[in-house]
Formats: structure tokens, sequence, C-alpha cells
């Protein structure tokens, strides 16, 4: 038996599926919009409330998952006001439940509940859920220490990079140039005639010969209303940053997690590998979907609550409640597998920088966490994009085969959830098996 997820409906009516299968890199197939020759799960959306189709067809052995469509700006955040209702084999959504997450800044919550209706479905069915993993390697989870480190305070810069090194942590360091501070509302906008990132170059050339990665943080900090200046900005920091460093500047970072659509249109016509812009507070990579369209430039989120998060001046005082939440984000994330992404400014710690992380590498290090940067994470996201799968069952005996090689395989039942690298054979077509 083939294990896929059939989807049904519209083309622009399971975009947000898509979007979602995509991140999990199960096995599905657009079906079109007849419901006939239904999968084990299959996904059906589009039709008004109260008609469920193919009602008949839904057997011991398939479950069909219903989401009705509507006026999508009419029912923005349903998820969280509605209910799920199930009925034997056919699970009735909300309307719209899937566009969420076309919305760029979607709540943190609607793609895994989506996901785990999805896995579920399998385990009613006695059936397994397979995926390819999230990670290059079969671990629970990622560390992804993204730091903007702005116009680079050498002391504390100089600091978090021997600190980093000798806990075996390799981070994303974003950069700006200019050393102007952004528009203010009581200063407006205060200019400098000499650009101070120029004469602080040296620490930034430790942390590349340590290797981390350096990013493009603006040669402003600030987000403009429209695309030529947020390109000249983004263009201009590039020209600095990889002339005088001599190093790879694939990602940006937009200050003050600003955002607008001008901004990614920017980011494509700068051909910029990934950004990481606050639309989401943590989770996994995507695309945004802006302007009727999946945008080409790669978001990684991370954690949006961090030291700036507080005033400059308030934070050393305080600093105990960021750490709490990130060690606690470690102890979570090692169960819901999503990355540790988490977001910091080195100038805010003063002379307790050290006290601050140390405790936080060193729970990474325990569980035995990965770290990478994040332009490693959004190259390894990209490459996984272009893998596939085909999962068979046949009695208790799961047959997992791929072109591909390089990832491991998720296998979750309703027993728990088994990694497994994929084994690489001499044929054009790799074969795992495992016995459930």
């Amino acid at each position: 038996m083939r294990l896929e997820v059939s989807l049904y409906g519209d083309k622009s009516a399971v975009l947000g599926w898509q979007q979602l299968f995509e991140q999990e890199k199960t096995p599905y197939r657009y079906a079109g919009t007849e419901v006939t020759s239904l999968s084990s799960v299959n996904v059906v959306t589009g039709y008004p409330e109260g008609q469920i189709p193919a009602k008949n067809l839904a057997s011991n052995d398939q479950i069909l998952i219903v989401e009705p469509q509507g006026d999508y700006h009419q029912t923005q955040k349903t998820l969280q006001h509605s209910s799920i209702v199930f009925d034997h084999n056919i699970t009735q959504l909300p309307r719209n439940a899937s566009l969420e997450l076309l919305d760029p800044r979607c709540g943190p919550n609607t793609a895994p509940m989506l996901r785990q209706l999805i896995v579920e479905s399998y385990h009613r069915l006695n059936k397994p859920y397979v995926q390819i993993w999230y990670y290059s390697e079969p671990k629970p989870t990622v560390f992804l220490l993204r730091q903007d480190i702005d116009y680079v305070d050498i002391k504390a810069t100089r600091s978090l990079g021997r600190l980093s090194a000798k806990h075996g942590i390799h981070g994303t360091y974003f950069v700006n140039v200019s050393g102007e501070e952004e528009f203010d509302e009581d200063i407006g906008h205060l200019t400098l005639e000499h650009p101070t990132t120029p004469d602080r170059i040296e620490p930034l050339s430790r942390l590349i010969s340590g290797d981390n990665e350096i990013g493009n943080h603006g040669y402003w900090h600030w987000v403009f209303p429209d695309v030529q200046r947020n390109k000249e900005n983004i263009r201009r920091a590039y020209t600095f940053l990889t002339g005088r460093l001599h190093t790879p500047v694939k990602g940006y970072a937009s200050p003050g997690a600003e955002w607008n659509s001008e901004l990614q249109r920017a980011l494509e016509a700068c051909h910029m590998e990934y950004s990481s812009d606050g639309l989401r507070d943590g989770g996994f990579p995507f695309f945004p979907y802006v302007s009727g369209k999946f945008a080409s430039t790669l978001e990684v989120p991370c954690y949006v609550q961090c030291d700036a998060s507080f005033e400059k001046p308030d934070f050393p005082a305080l600093s105990g409640i960021i750490q709490d939440y990130f060690l606690k984000l470690i102890t979570t994330n090692l169960n819901t597998h999503q990355p540790i992404a988490i977001l910091g400014h080195p100038d805010f710690h003063g002379d307790r920088l050290e006290e601050f992380y140390a405790p936080i590498f060193r729970a990474i290090n325990k569980h035995h966490i990965p770290s990478m940067s994040m332009g490693e994470y959004a190259r390894w996201w990209k490459k996984r994009q272009g893998m596939n799968i085909l999962c068979d069952l046949a009695d208790n005996m799961l047959t997992v085969t791929s072109q591909n090689t390089g990832f491991a395989v998720s296998v979750t039942t309703n027993k728990g959830n088994w990694l497994y690298p994929m084994v690489v054979s001499h044929h054009t077509t790799n074969t795992l098996r495992v016995v459930l």
C-alpha cells in the first residue's frame, strides 16, 4: 500500500497545504478537484460548510480531512476561535484553516496544528507518518545563533567570538555599516560624516576565521517603504562587507524585524539566498507568499524575544528572564524538533556576556545539538526541497525509496519517533526498509 496524502481542490485553494507538505517533505499528490481514488489520508478543500463530499467513500482504512473555504479576510485567525469536528473517519476543519499559512506573519501554532492533524490521521489508521527529516543529521534539532552586531561593539564582539569558539558554536553575525541611528521620532535621522564600521574590521575578521558567518544588516539600520532605497541599502552593505572582509555574504536580517513587501522585492532583486526578518516567531524556514506568489528568498525564522525586548540600560539586571527563556526553548524544541534559533545583541550585555551565554552553550553541548550558521541551514533546507521519497507499507514492512541521498528518514507511529539515515545504494534508487 502506497502511503501518501491526496490533496483535492482548486490549485489556489490548496496552496497552504502544499506549503505545509513541502515543509514536511512527506509524500503527497495533488489529485485535482474531483474526489476519487482516495489515498489513506485525503485533504479536500473548497467545499461549502456542511456539504462534505464523497462521504460514502470514506471507509475504515481512509480518512477525509475537509476544509470549507470562503472570504478569507472575514475569517482570519479562525483556528484560534473554532473547533475541529471529528465524525468517524471524516474530519471537519474550520473555514480557510490552511490559508492562514499563506500569511507571511502567520501565527506560530497554525502549521504545527495542521501537521499534527495529518500525523494523527495516519495513527488512527494504524499507519506510520513518514517524512524526510528537517536536518541533515539524524538529530532532534539544531542550534542557530543569530547575533545582530549592528555597528560592531569591538569588546563585546571579541568576547562572544572567543566564548562561542570555546564551546564549538558557529553563529551568524549581521552587520550594519554607516553607524547612523535609525530614524527616531524625537531626534529625526542622526547622520555621520564617516561610517563607523570600517574602523572595526578586526573583530569581524576574527569571527570569519572562527568559521562564523557574516550577514547583511543593511548599510543603514533602517527598512524603507520603497523598493529602490531598500535595494540601495542592501547593495551598499553587500559591497562593503564582501570587499573588505573577502567573505560570501548571502543572508540578510532586517533591522528591528521590520518587513514590507517592498523589502521582499528588494531581497529578490539583490539575489539574497535567505533572510531573517522576524516574519514568524520561530519555526521552520519557508518561502513567503507575497503578491500572489511564493518568494524566491527563503525566510529563516528566529525567536523574536531577546535582549532588545528591553531598554538597553535595563537589560543587565533583567538578563535572567531571557536566559531562562532560551534555556526552556532548548528543552521544548528537543521535543517539538523545531530549530533553536535565538537572537541577540552582544553590546547589550556589558561585562556579563559570558555569564549570560555560557550556560546556554553548555546546554547545547550537553544534549549534543549540532550548531549551524543560518546560511548553512538555509542551504540544507533548499537542498532538502529538491528531495522526495516514496513510501510503501506491506504487512509490517515499511519500504522507503528515493533517488536522493544525504538525509535521514523520520518514522512516527503511535509508539514513538525513530530516525534512520537513508541507505545509499549502488543503484539509481536508494532503499530503506523498516520493520514496524
